[in-house]
């Protein structure tokens, strides 16, 4: 990856950092139900954007290579900002099974969004809209994140910020697209009748990327500097990401995890982005790795389709010892073959 290209990505993530998403959800048994978004960007991020773009284009040509595309950067935030009119927001949902009421833009104290109610009337379908979105976008991000890894290059701050970079892009699955509501995962448990609705996947306690590993700004650091200058890139923007996601379910909840239940039905939890940095440590907080989760009683005649969870990897014993390694066509002495 071109470290034009990876200064436009570090851009196109600073605008991404300021935005809010408050959505409403309420499913009923029989597999309908409502919904209510209301998403918007801070004005002064797309400012902020540019004049990061301008910074890296100085700076590129003061060190004699190659800097972001004024074209390019254009396009990516005009992608970004699209991702909030109502008419892409309506048809966005409409093609994930939604019945779009009412679409209105909004503008308010420096925000800029749209306000979005609708239904629907199977939530399987918009069920399996979200899987198939959510692995395609897995497959596009681990490729840019691979791509981004292989093509670091320069002093080891700037990989730290280049390979910060690039975990940060795999960790973002749902990419740009802002402008589709997120409703929840529904698996199934190991206790009868009794469901689990996912509304934040848990990740793995992993620091992303040493100390460029939570900002854009190590992206486009030169050589050294590289990952101590994306330690603070996003810093600030991402006070201004906010999700607040509240959903009613068919049954009575009986547990709740890193989230608040409002009433026999429904929970709610809000999260910004601060709350999903590493410590010093590099130990995620347990709202990422435990994820945020309800357990509820799946009513009689429901029609929700429930996913088989998916089984968790094996861990590995402290004192176990590491798998033999060899080189290919070498003789193992492990009593395992060649």
């Amino acid at each position: 990856m071109s470290r034009s290209l990876v200064a436009l990505v570090a851009i196109a993530l600073l605008a991404g950092a300021c935005v809010k998403a408050d959505t409403k959800t309420a499913v009923k048994a029989d597999g309908s139900g409502t919904v209510s978004v209301e998403l918007s960007y801070k004005l002064e991020a797309i400012e902020s954007a540019k004049g990061r773009a301008e910074e890296m284009r100085a700076r590129a040509e003061e060190a004699g290579r190659e800097g972001p595309d004024q074209a390019q950067m254009d396009e990516q935030l005009a992608t970004f900002v699209g991702n909030f009119d109502p008419e892409k927001a309506t048809a966005e949902m409409k093609s994930r099974g939604f019945d779009v009421k009412k679409a209105e833009a909004f503008e308010k104290d420096g925000w800029k969004g749209v306000k979005l109610e609708g239904s629907f009337a199977d939530i399987n379908q918009v069920l399996a809209a979200d899987r198939t979105k959510r692995e395609a976008a897995r497959a596009t991000a681990e490729a840019a994140r691979t791509t981004a890894e292989a093509g670091a290059q320069g002093g080891e701050g700037g990989r730290g910020g280049r390979g910060g970079m690039a975990r940060m892009m795999g960790g973002r699955t749902r990419g740009t697209d802002t402008s589709a509501p997120f409703v929840a995962q529904f698996v199934t448990t190991d206790t009868p009748n009794i469901g689990r609705a996912i509304l934040m996947a848990p990740r793995e306690n992993r620091q992303r990327g040493g100390q460029g590993g939570n900002a854009a700004g190590g992206a486009g650091g030169r050589g050294g500097r590289g990952g101590q200058g994306g330690q603070g890139g996003m810093g600030t923007g991402m006070e201004d990401m906010k999700r607040t996601l509240t959903i009613s379910l068919p049954g009575k909840i009986t547990e709740t995890v890193n989230c608040k239940k409002v009433d026999d039905n429904t929970v709610s939890f809000d999260v910004k982005g601060t709350d999903m940095q590493p410590d010093e440590d590099g130990n995620m907080p347990n709202m990422v790795t435990q994820g945020v989760s309800v357990l509820f009683e799946i009513p009689e005649g429901c029609k929700i389709n429930f996913e088989s969870p998916k089984a968790k990897a094996p861990e590995k014993k402290a004192d176990e010892a590491p798998a033999p390694t060899k080189k290919k066509g070498e003789l193992r002495t492990d009593g395992g073959g060649i």
